[in-house]
């Protein structure tokens, strides 16, 4: 069963329903009892295994949790949208969800830690981002045939690190980024060449075809608006002005980590993982 293609309605209660919900209601628990953020959320001079998972799931405004949770939404009806192998799909949520928050509080303790207290979605929502890209080549090269090489994964993360070296003028750091941009647009550029052609099909069937099926309309719909939010996902991973104004300091650091652990993660440990375990079955 849990190959299985489709959307079950356990799946869609999970992840549409109960996440959210386990969210809100630690959103509000805190509300009520604000001396359950000491416990919850990171201190990054003093964190224990609680906090080291749970402050990912922790927020104490109602512009943070509702920022978070509609970046949330629209990715992982993307996501959903596109996943074909249940089995692999819940591999790689549950590396997200659980481990991911590990190994960003983790990280941030050792690597940047920041003064007061770190919590929030926007780590995790930074992994599912990235893991929206690797659901993007895997479609790609499952459904549509396309013959892609990993250079195209490459390429959008590599541009989306541009756009943020670019937003904080890391001058040096713009240089290399530009010019591993143009070198891996070269070697993934028959791919990409082969998935305009796609796309632009799609649409002239649509356009021309009265009766055109509706899973094409949407198939160029979800399309369109994929690649739009994968080259437009720096813009909100990393905002110019890190201090929102309620205050709350954005740490670009776990944004990052979780972009690259969402999409290498999945390409590069669970793909070469589970096909040689399903292999032998």
């Amino acid at each position: 069963m849990l190959r299985d293609p489709r959307n079950p309605k356990l799946d869609c209660l999970l992840f549409f329903l109960f996440i959210p919900l386990l969210i809100i209601m630690i959103f509000l628990l805190v509300q009520k009892y604000p001396q359950l953020i000491f416990s919850l959320a990171l201190n990054y001079q003093d964190p224990t295994p609680l906090s080291l998972i749970a402050s990912s799931y922790t927020h104490v405004s109602v512009g943070h949790i509702v920022k978070n949770l509609l970046g949330y939404y629209i990715t992982i009806l993307l996501i959903f949208t596109l996943r074909n192998d249940r089995m692999k799909f819940y591999i790689n949520m549950c590396l997200i969800f659980v481990v991911l928050p590990v190994v960003l509080s983790t990280l941030s303790v050792i690597y940047h830690p920041l003064s007061g207290y770190g919590m929030g979605l926007s780590g995790i929502c930074a992994g599912l981002m990235g893991y929206l890209l690797y659901s993007v080549y895997d479609f790609v090269k499952r459904e549509w045939k396309i013959s892609l090489n990993n250079c195209f994964v490459y390429f959008v993360c590599i541009f989306n690190l541009l756009i943020l070296s670019l937003t904080y003028h890391w001058l040096k750091v713009t240089v290399v980024l530009s010019i591993l941009t143009i070198v891996n647009v070269y070697f993934s550029k028959d791919g990409i060449q082969h998935i305009l052609r796609r796309i632009a099909r799609n649409y002239e069937c649509c356009k021309n075809s009265h009766n055109s099926k509706f899973r094409d309309f949407l198939e160029l719909e979800a399309f369109l608006l994929m690649f739009i939010y994968l080259f437009g996902i720096s813009l909100s991973l990393f905002p110019i002005n890190i201090v929102s104004a309620e205050g709350m300091v954005t740490n670009i650091f776990v944004h990052y980590i979780g972009y690259i652990f969402g999409i290498f993660v999945p390409l590069l440990i669970v793909e070469h993982v589970y096909s040689r375990t399903m292999g032998r079955y």
